[in-house]
């Protein structure tokens, strides 16, 4: 134990000033060492109230790649991740604008070896307002059977800004996506503006609508041809005439069950072999269909067959 204590006690002053002096030279090293490394600046432009910016080809941030010690990137700020261009004093029009090294906020603490793309193009216009229609966007069909009855918007019109080039041609604005896969009742949601134009935003509050979009039973028609008669009760017969053309109501997917099966139309049994009748009718119909017209016959001439 002496020998341990020993250790850390004899010539205690001078062991401290060794460690010191070696932290010293190992924070000379790397204060001195200069490694490179990659930022990921956002291109921001500032155009006043009567002016908007819109990128031609050109992306929306710039690479920079810089060389410094470790405790320079340590004051490299969020904040200084940032080219701002002020535009408040240009004409308006295309033009190019080239980024110094002096442009990049951090540039007095690191050294700038290389900037991609170092030139960006815009489109300087007069700021306009307009007041355009919402057209929301829809995903998806109601679940088979039903059918979209309407799509509102509320409010059904919002203001808008943006560059007079586009501005002047726009007539309407997108809504964020209403997903309707499935839907058997009515849907409402407040959702999002999305212009879908560069440099179109909305103006204050009027960036969402809600979007109400009524589902219900796809109620159509149908129409039957060469609808066979068959005597009730099944008893085997010729008839004349031997069909008939008929017009049916119900839920879609009814009326394609009803199809695919097959619709029969019924003849009374009477206890005579040979005999007339003016009259048919249907059995067992599924649910909710109708008839909505059926063909006029005079007579229907039924003949019984021989057990």
């Amino acid at each position: 134990m002496k020998r341990i204590r020993d250790m850390f006690t004899l010539n205690g002053r001078e062991k401290v000033l060794a460690l010191l002096a070696t932290v010293a030279i190992w924070l000379g090293v790397v204060a001195n060492r200069e490694e490179p490394v990659n930022f990921a600046i956002k291109v921001r432009f500032e155009a006043g109230a009567d002016r908007v910016v819109t990128m031609t080809k050109s992306p929306e941030e710039v690479y920079v790649q810089a060389k410094g010690s470790i405790f320079a990137v340590a004051q490299v700020r969020s904040s200084d991740h940032e080219v701002v261009v002020d535009v408040s004093r240009r004409e308006t029009g295309r033009t190019v604008y080239f980024i110094d090294d002096r442009d990049i906020p951090f540039s007095q603490i690191l050294k700038i070896e290389r900037i991609s793309p170092r030139e960006i193009s815009f489109l300087v216009s007069k700021k306009v307002a307009r007041t355009v229609t919402v057209d929301p966007v829809l995903d998806g069909q109601p679940k088979k059977g039903y059918k979209i009855v309407s799509v509102e918007s509320k409010p059904a019109t919002v203001p808008v800004v943006g560059p007079e080039e586009t501005i002047a041609s726009l007539e309407s604005v997108a809504t964020e996506r209403l997903d309707i896969s499935n839907s058997m009742t009515t849907l409402t949601k407040t959702l999002r503006v999305v212009p879908g134009q560069p440099g179109v935003t909305p103006v204050g509050n009027d960036s969402t609508v809600i979007v109400t979009v009524v589902v219900d039973r796809d109620i159509r028609e149908m129409t039957f041809s060469r609808v066979p008669f068959v005597l009730d009760g099944g008893v085997p017969s010729d008839m004349t005439p031997q069909f008939i053309t008929v017009r049916m109501r119900g839920p879609v997917e009814a009326l394609e069950k009803l199809a695919e099966t097959g619709l029969t139309a019924f003849v009374e049994n009477l206890p005579a072999r040979l005999y007339v009748v003016d009259r048919y009718y249907f059995k067992n119909l599924p649910a909710d269909v109708e008839v909505v017209e059926m063909e006029q016959v005079r007579q229907i001439t039924i003949r019984k067959k021989n057990p």
